[in-house]
């Protein structure tokens, strides 16, 4: 065998262990730039009377640019999610892969955008989180945190850490399945073309 093949074959083997990685490391950045930029948008941008009771529109607790940012981070996460359903089997007539990764990627990097605006704008402003912030508020619960001292870990952030590791793994069981599929349906194609 030549140095050519074994060079492209071991291009070809590197790329299968790291292709569903990398676009689930793209997705996770392309989302955390994204909260960065709308913490930092409503750290400096978004003037403190947006607090009054008049203008929280959604729940007594959500203004306008909440709403903003609900309608960008999900129009940015489906967005992404409906990117990886090329590397999906056409031949699988079973969808319930390709609704479990859209779901499991969709559920893993929406919630985290909305945490990292929120540790953006508590970073930006210079302060801690405290527990009557309104982050550390869950309806009908009340203060829900840990305590660090310094500042405050608000509960839901937990959740986030847990959720967004528990559906990317979904993902990634479930697209790299569907990848080897879809290797495997090309490679039946070129086979196809050749002797045909």
């Amino acid at each position: 065998m030549s140095s050519k093949h074994t060079q492209v074959g071991l291009r070809s083997r590197i790329l299968d262990i790291v292709s569903n990685e990398v676009e689930l490391i793209s997705d996770l950045l392309v989302t955390t730039v994204a909260g960065v930029a709308y913490g930092y948008i409503e750290a400096f941008w978004v003037p403190s009377s947006v607090w009054q009771p008049a203008v929280l529109i959604l729940f007594g607790k959500f203004a306008y640019y909440h709403v903003g940012f609900l309608i960008l981070m999900l129009a940015l996460t489906t967005g992404l999610v409906a990117t990886h359903f090329q590397w999906f089997d056409r031949d699988d007539h079973r969808h319930k892969a390709h609704i479990i990764y859209a779901v499991s990627t969709f559920l893993a990097i929406s919630p985290l955008a909305f945490m990292v605006e929120d540790m953006t704008w508590f970073t930006l402003q210079l302060r801690p989180i405290g527990p009557n912030d309104w982050t550390m508020m869950i309806p009908y619960v009340g203060t829900l945190g840990l305590n660090l001292r310094s500042t405050w870990l608000p509960a839901w952030y937990i959740g986030v850490f847990i959720s967004t590791w528990v559906f990317l793994t979904i993902a990634m069981i479930v697209a790299d399945k569907s990848y080897q599929g879809f290797k495997k349906h090309l490679q039946r194609n070129l086979e196809d073309h050749r002797n045909g």
